[in-house]
């Protein structure tokens, strides 16, 4: 057993070389669009429980903890993620990207940021690498389950998303500009204690939702 400490993007806490006093970040409302929030409405999103929201110490506490030197974890250059790191290119062929992986977790998102929902690991699920700026990288995922994406830029700001307009009601989908540089992507479950599977794409086509992520299963043979 080892510990270690994982700031897990609380730029608001001195403790991890943020600045107290500047909470403005920027989020994703239902229909995937970017809009600064200063962190002020707790009430922004959807399916959150307000008696599910951690307190400070409760938040540090769980990103500070002991992790077995065994767990499944991928660790990369670009830092540690649950399922592995990927790197894009603006223009990336083939298009979309896509990978795999088990949301939820023990930390609730809006300990990171008030606007972002759902329950997460204090590891990334993913760390994506971009070699350039994207003037709209679409990043989406489906599952049978109520998901969510919580998103932290290389600036540290967030971008989430619950349920994203023109989905089946429970795919999150975030459209916004990626700067150059190491995003971490968080994949929340809805409900605490639960860990469902899902797919996550990435996309710079403007027909790209997560429904396109749906794999249908082959027609049994006669």
């Amino acid at each position: 057993m080892k510990r270690i400490a994982i700031c897990l993007a609380l730029s608001t806490l001195p403790s991890c070389g943020g600045d107290a006093t500047d909470t403005s970040t920027a989020v994703a409302t239902g229909s995937g669009e970017s809009h600064e929030n200063s962190g002020s409405d707790p009430q922004f999103g959807s399916h959150v429980d307000e008696n599910d929201e951690p307190t400070n110490a409760e938040a540090v506490a769980a990103v500070a903890g002991v992790v077995d030197d065994s767990a499944n974890f991928a660790t990369t250059d670009s830092g540690p993620s649950r399922f592995g790191a990927l790197e894009l290119h603006p223009g990336f062929m083939p298009d979309p990207v896509t990978t795999e992986g088990l949301a939820g977790g023990a930390v609730h998102a809006r300990a990171m940021d008030a606007a972002c929902t759902g329950w997460v690991d204090e590891v990334p699920n993913h760390v994506l690498v971009t070699t350039g700026a994207m003037a709209e990288l679409r990043v989406l995922a489906h599952s049978t389950d109520d998901i969510t994406l919580v998103i932290r830029r290389p600036d540290g700001s967030f971008v989430c998303n619950d349920d994203a307009e023109g989905t089946r009601g429970t795919d999150p989908m975030v459209r916004a500009e990626m700067p150059s540089g190491e995003h971490q992507i968080w994949v929340g479950a809805n409900r605490e204690g639960e860990s469902p599977s899902y797919r996550l794409g990435f996309s710079e086509l403007p027909n790209v939702v997560p429904a396109s992520l749906i794999v249908e299963a082959p027609a049994p043979r006669r």
